[in-house]
């Protein structure tokens, strides 16, 4: 069966407690997103991050800078022989040739159960003197994507801390963490002075960049799995409350701009697209709504849950989906959607589940596969007719 990211449900069971509506939904996620049935206990869902003709992709037992304008591996982190019980899954942060990013944590005996989390700045490729690792700071494991601004990264961890260190050193930036009610599982953006994580306890923090502390804060009954979005003033985050919620990020400690009602609830983050809102539900629905009221402009559906973000490259919108669930011979698609009015222009069915957001580099759409059918981990198919390009598995080396 598939996990939350923590590797089971059990990261909130000592949290506070959901009201029943979203707790439903949590344990209705779990049992949806069941594509990844028989797979290894220790491994989540890979993250990726493209820059330029470069895709990053934490995806387990390494780091992976693959180069896809030669379709070949740059480097992985660490090294084959370096290779041990660490996993890595959060999404890489890649900022002028620095890439940093954390792992998932090892314990440190069978005795002590204390886990040991590292972070990590490398140089692309790894190997500069000015390569780091910080095992000091973190106590538990980097679900959400890290993020660099400038010279300061900052990430978050399941014991839903969030931290800003200094991206050429890793060495801490606060006196002490930012320590939000529940963990952080998604995207965090940054502006102003002002970095904003939206967590599973409903709330979307305005956290000081200098120094750590609360700016403000805006408060629902919801969980935030897939994080946030931020365009100019507005916050946009999807809910397992079935709402997407809209908020003005230069009014705190205020209700909503607005709410768009989904079908059920929503994993994935929203992306902006044209002063459109568009982003996937659970039930496969993938909706557009105006970016200034949340008036519905178009619905279209997709095969099963949507658990990623839309990618979007010349008004055309890729989307992720996993199929029906329950069906005795699972099956998972990338759908390409109109971005201007919803109708399909394109559908393939991968042979693994992609449950990271897809990128566009060029003419190619790139999926990360997640799944014990493949020994594959990316895929690539053109953007425009959706025939697939190349894929390429690490334990072959091998482009086919």
């Amino acid at each position: 069966m598939i996990r939350f990211p923590d590797g089971g449900s059990s990261l909130y069971a000592a949290k506070r407690p959901f009201t029943k509506p979203i707790l439903f939904l949590l344990i209705l996620a779990a049992f949806v997103l069941a594509a990844c049935a028989g797979q290894e206990q220790t491994q989540n869902w890979p993250g990726m991050t493209a820059d330029g003709d470069k895709v990053y992709v934490a995806y387990g037992p390494a780091v992976l800078a693959y180069d896809t304008a030669t379709q070949s591996a740059d480097w992985t982190y660490p090294s084959g022989e370096e290779r041990s019980q660490l996993q890595f899954d959060a999404a890489p942060s890649v900022l002028n040739g620095r890439v940093v990013f954390g792992d998932y944590g090892q314990a440190t005996s069978m005795i002590n159960p204390r886990q040991i989390v590292s972070v990590y700045g490398v140089s692309d490729p790894p190997g500069s003197p000015s390569d780091w690792k910080n095992s000091d700071l973190a106590e538990d494991k980097i679900i959400a994507p890290l993020l660099q601004e400038g010279d300061r990264a900052f990430f978050a961890t399941g014991d839903s801390k969030v931290f800003a260190i200094d991206a050429t050193n890793g060495q801490a930036l606060w006196p002490a963490p930012f320590v939000a009610a529940n963990p952080i599982w998604g995207p965090m953006a940054y502006a102003d002075g002002n970095l904003y994580v939206a967590g599973m306890d409903g709330n979307i923090y305005a956290i000081d960049g200098e120094a750590g502390t609360e700016n403000g804060r805006w408060q629902t009954e919801s969980s935030f799995p897939g994080g946030l979005t931020l365009d100019g003033d507005m916050l946009y985050a999807g809910g397992l409350d079935n709402f997407l919620h809209a908020f003005d990020r230069t009014v705190s400690d205020t209700e909503e701009v607005w709410v768009f009602t989904a079908e059920t609830g929503i994993w994935g983050a929203p992306i902006v697209v044209d002063e459109q809102v568009i982003f996937g539900d659970m039930n496969g629905n993938v909706y557009a709504v105006a970016a200034a009221t949340g008036e519905l402009l178009w619905q279209a559906s997709a095969p099963g849950p949507i658990v990623t973000s839309p990618a979007v490259s010349d008004g055309v919108i890729y989307i992720a989906s996993e199929g029906d669930p329950g069906s005795r011979e699972q099956q998972w698609f990338l759908t390409a959607f109109n971005s201007e009015d919803g109708t399909q222009v394109w559908q393939q069915s991968p042979v693994a589940g992609i449950y990271t957001t897809p990128v566009v580099i060029g003419d190619s759409v790139i999926g990360v596969l997640f799944g014990t059918t493949t020994e594959d981990l990316l895929i690539a198919y053109d953007k425009t007719s959706g025939i697939q390009q190349w894929t390429y598995s690490p334990t072959s080396a091998s482009e086919k």
